[in-house]
């Protein structure tokens, strides 16, 4: 079980303060989705949602808590139907905007609703989290390159606030992304571009720490890569951080990822002819900070195709400040 901090964020003439949980209607979901999610031979630590529908075999539910954890909550949330075969939602209930139908797939504490009002109005999430998409690319940071090694090094100084710039172009089957002089207190920001994202390379590092599963840092609850112009990603790695990806088809290779995935869909079925994928696994750690409630300058959500990155963007790490009240 992962403990979850809450905070708000509130921007002050220049200042950023934090306060609550960044991705709003997402908060508290591992697997958030406008559209469908299939996929089989995995399982998701936490509570799973989509606008569409969830499709699932040989799959768990909520892995990461205790049978009585979510009691009285929906677990397991599809505006349209829930077709489940062969595994279990450990924890909470299970909504089905349209037919649930559940084959050896068991509610070991909680039931299923069918029909009715969704518990999440998921157009109106789609819209605001895209508007956060939207106002995190905004925000100043540093562009990174990979080194000669390979590496992507993202250091944020121990500072309480650190955005970077990746392009996605520069993603190889041998890179890595390694951060460092991340603290306890630190919320990191790294905004990639690119519309067609094939690849999240091959290995990631948070203060010299791989991936493991539930073992994995903490700190990975404190990364989100805001993919702001992504309307295909394939991710072929295990990923330490949150994703927002709201625009985005997701497919991936089997794999983890250490935190929240946002996206339009997901499909663990490969497009193309000939192409392999397999069953990302999530693991529940949940992004809690709040870098601003910084809408687009319009108020209206932009298309990828008149998205613009200003060259004043990459000029370094954001600001380093210290907090008020350290948690």
């Amino acid at each position: 079980m992962h403990a979850r901090s809450v905070f708000l964020g509130v921007w002050l003439g220049g200042m950023l303060t934090l306060q609550a949980g960044y991705l709003g209607p997402a908060d508290g979901y591992n697997g958030f989705f406008f559209g469908d999610y299939t996929s089989a031979n995995s399982d998701v630590g936490g509570k799973l949602a989509a606008g569409g529908n969830i499709n699932i075999t040989n799959f768990s539910v909520a892995t990461a808590y205790p049978a009585n954890h979510f009691n009285g909550e929906y677990a397991l949330i599809a505006k349209g139907d829930i077709n489940a075969a062969n595994g279990q939602l450990v924890s909470g209930d299970a909504f089905a905007g349209g037919i649930g139908t559940l084959s050896s797939f068991t509610l070991l504490s909680g039931l299923l609703t069918e029909g009715g009002t969704s518990p999440v109005d998921f157009a109106a999430a789609e819209t605001e989290l895209k508007n956060k998409s939207q106002a995190l690319k905004d925000l100043s940071g540093t562009a990174v390159s990979p080194n000669v090694g390979f590496e992507f090094l993202l250091d944020a100084a121990g500072s309480d606030l650190a955005v970077f710039l990746l392009d996605s172009s520069e993603f190889c089957s041998s890179c890595s992304v390694k951060f460092v002089n991340v603290g306890a207190n630190t919320t990191v920001v790294v905004n990639v571009k690119g519309a067609s994202v094939n690849g999240t390379n091959a290995s990631y590092f948070i203060n010299g720490l791989g991936v493991n599963g539930d073992a994995s840092s903490p700190l990975a609850s404190r990364i989100l890569f805001n993919y702001f112009e992504a309307t295909s990603l394939f991710m072929n790695s295990g990923v330490q951080g949150s994703v927002l990806a709201p625009y985005a088809e997701v497919t991936s290779t089997w794999g983890q990822m250490v935190g929240q995935l946002v996206a339009q869909s997901y499909s663990n079925e490969c497009p193309e002819a000939g192409n392999r994928c397999g069953s990302l696994e999530l693991h529940d750690f949940n992004f809690p900070a709040d870098p601003g409630e910084l809408p687009p300058p319009s108020g209206e959500v932009p298309e990828p195709a008149t998205w613009m990155l200003s060259a004043a963007g990459l000029a370094g790490v954001l600001w380093h400040r210290g907090r008020a009240g350290k948690r």
